[in-house]
């Protein structure tokens, strides 16, 4: 096997062929291709699948998009073919140091990193002092900035956020006047107020009512009513979501209106009023033909109504629902599907008439061993790669000892490859062991390559490392996703303890050339420099 081959993309299970649609959008195949095109430069074949499918500039596996891989690789043929799919920015997660642009600097492509913030001045752009005044609540200091210069008003920030956006997001009714007063524009977009889950365009007034796509939501009305006052666009899923019965009449009685409408973050007025159990509004809604199964955003994709109506305990909500088609076994990205995430019995019932299943995975992390040891007696050849990751995942996670001897004794090992939930593994040290000794790898690599001991090292988790270096665990392999050796990874984390740990356990880790090193191989010391952790510089110098 050559250095490429070692290096090479892992092809998940769940994107092999004959799988379902992964998040029951896509084919499998297609997403798979993608990805691997835009690893290799592809062009053509990016091309192709996104002629076939537009909708696959969208796709990701595990959070990593094609446009972060081809970023990452230093394609910049394939990023401009992606790019020319503009709504791409909707859906691909920033976070402040990761960005796309930042990921093809780091991997040493100046010209493509250059041309990602052209395309996107969000990822170039930092936090200035307005804004971190704002954030401090510091209002002389805003009023200073903005009497020195009146066009830090508007100023972009971290995130595409404006000073309005980080004044919403602390709810500081005093610095929002302030700003809306000297003349800030109202509806700017910017991407939500969670890294990992966050999304692009959410409105100051939307950021008022939600801190991201799905799960918590902020609801503070009086900063909504104000923002609508200062003009503010009162759309259908904000006064729904504000339990606005006229107002929502109103829009829905136009010529040019649409039910479905959706805020530039993705929310819709039937999820906005159905997660705050606007029953009246909800009923209003289905009878102009809302669908309640149309995507919210990337992690919603199937709609988001009938999933918090039955995670909230709304039942009155669910029913109506239910009896205008919504699909009971819509998943939300991290949360399973509605009867998976309701705790009310008569809501689990409901569900369940309509045909909704609780999977398999959900009776691991529900810690339902007498279910899952039925299941196995009545099934014991119908566990998927998949299932049985997450059964290890789940029990690991949960301390559940019982799970995990089950699955054992009935023959089922941790699989030779495993993204979903890995570090999940090692959550309890002794049952990681348990593992260990049956046969888990403990190179157990992610579909980047990725190891435990990779995760370990970013993480800081010296005693989980020690634990599986003493099973084996290669210090000097390779991954995919930052090109660099465990030690790399705490380098780049500036994790000093964890530095200190590797050099004790291996001086020569400092500077021995890693079998699957190649040309773009990244040093740990490169990776010490460049995030600025110049106490490691000096260790690893």
């Amino acid at each position: 096997m050559n250095v490429l081959d070692r290096l090479s993309l892992i092809r998940p299970f769940e994107l092999q062929p004959e799988q379902p649609k992964w998040l029951n959008r896509w084919l499998p195949e297609d997403v798979w291709n993608l990805l691997v095109a835009a690893r290799t430069g592809d062009v053509d074949s990016v091309r192709k699948l996104l002629k076939k499918d537009p909708t696959l500039v969208h796709a990701n596996y595990w959070y990593t998009s094609p446009l972060r891989i081809a970023a990452r690789e230093g394609n910049g043929n394939v990023v401009q073919e992606l790019l020319r799919h503009k709504s791409i920015w909707d859906e691909d997660p920033i976070d402040d140091r990761d960005n796309v642009a930042q990921i093809a600097l780091d991997h040493g492509h100046q010209e493509l990193a250059l041309y990602l913030r052209n395309q996107n001045s969000s990822l170039a752009a930092k936090d200035l002092a307005i804004h971190c005044a704002v954030q401090q609540r510091e209002v002389e200091t805003v009023n200073t900035i903005l009497n020195d210069d009146s066009s830090n008003l508007d100023v972009i920030g971290s995130r595409a956020k404006t000073p309005l956006h980080y004044a919403v997001e602390n709810e500081d009714i005093d610095m929002i006047e302030l700003l809306v007063e000297t003349g800030a524009k109202v509806d700017q977009i910017a991407y939500s107020s969670h890294n990992r889950l966050g999304t692009f365009g959410f409105r100051p007034v939307a950021s008022a009512l939600w801190f991201h796509g799905f799960w918590r939501q902020r609801n503070n009305y009086e900063i909504v009513e104000y923002l609508v006052s200062k003009g503010s666009d009162y759309t259908l899923p904000i006064a729904a979501a504000c339990g606005d019965l006229n107002r929502v009449k109103a829009l829905l009685n136009r010529r040019d209106r649409d039910p479905d409408y959706a805020e530039p973050s993705g929310k819709r007025a039937l999820s906005a009023a159905a997660e705050r159990n606007h029953l009246i509004i909800v009923e209003e809604l289905l009878q102009h033909d809302a669908n309640p199964n149309l995507p919210e955003g990337p992690y919603c994709p199937n709609g988001y109504a009938l999933w918090s109506a039955a995670r909230f305990g709304y039942t009155d909500v669910v029913k109506l629902l239910l009896d205008h088609g919504a699909d009971p076994n819509a998943e939300v990205d991290s949360s399973g599907s509605p009867i998976e995430a309701t705790n009310d019995a008569e809501i689990r019932t409901l569900l369940s008439q309509c045909g909704g299943r609780i999977s398999i995975i959900a009776h691991f992390h529900n810690k339902n061993i007498d279910y899952v040891e039925k299941y196995l007696d009545q099934h014991p050849d119908q566990l998927t790669e998949t299932e049985i990751g997450q059964g290890f995942a789940a029990a690991v996670r949960n301390s559940d000892t019982q799970l995990v001897k089950l699955l054992l004794n009935n023959g089922f090992k941790v699989p030779s490859s495993l993204s979903i939930c890995q570090t999940y593994l090692w959550y309890d040290l002794d049952l990681a062991e348990l593992l260990l000794k049956n046969g888990m790898d403990p190179n157990l690599p992610n579909w980047q390559r990725v190891t435990p001991l990779h995760h370990m090292a970013g993480q800081g988790n010296v005693s989980a490392a020690k634990l599986f270096l003493n099973y084996g665990a290669n210090p000097l392999l390779v991954d995919a996703e930052y090109g660099t050796t465990p030690l790399g990874w705490a380098a780049r984390e500036g994790q000093t303890d964890f530095v200190n740990f590797l050099l004790s356990y291996d001086a020569d880790l400092k500077t021995s050339n890693p079998t699957d090193a190649d040309e773009k191989f990244k040093t740990p010391l490169f990776w010490a420099r460049k995030r600025g952790y110049e106490n490691i510089v000096k260790l690893l110098s």
